[in-house]
């Protein structure tokens, strides 16, 4: 086999089994953060994980939720500097202004807590989401 030849399989290999393990985990600071399904939150209690969620509600009943877990609803906690992108801002205020159009879908890093009984307004959320970054944004009409 020629020299190029051999040269070229190995960087597609190194190319291709790095994506593969990028797409499993992701390390801030050295520690290993996993994708999980949002319904399977409670089983990742403290734990930081990575998460796609929609976020949506009116007045004070505002959630994370997935539309395969129905009445597993979430309280969203953010901090001055979880949100300090002026974009993400922007799209959070034109989401509480105009419920009754949008909604968002979240990739959000954070961690789980159920310790409380009550979670939102009246208790109306299973649990609160930490939030410590997000990844992808996207604005989604309500149908």
């Amino acid at each position: 086999m020629n020299y190029n030849v051999r040269i070229a399989i190995f960087l597609i290999l190194v190319v291709a089994l790095s994506a593969i393990v990028s797409c499993a985990t992701y390390k801030p600071y050295g520690q290993k953060v996993n994708w999980v399904s949002f319904c399977e939150l409670p089983n990742y209690v403290g734990d930081t994980v990575f998460v796609t969620a929609s976020y949506s509600g009116m007045e004070e009943y505002w959630s994370l939720w997935d539309k395969d877990c129905v009445g597993f609803n979430v309280e969203l906690e953010t901090t001055s500097s979880t949100i300090s992108d002026e974009h993400l801002d922007s799209l959070m205020n034109l989401v509480r202004t105009k419920y009754y159009q949008y909604y968002l879908k979240l990739d959000i890093r954070g961690v789980f807590s159920n310790e409380d009984e009550f979670y939102g307004h009246l208790g109306t959320n299973t649990g609160v989401f930490k939030a410590l970054g997000f990844g992808r944004v996207k604005l989604k009409r309500v149908r």
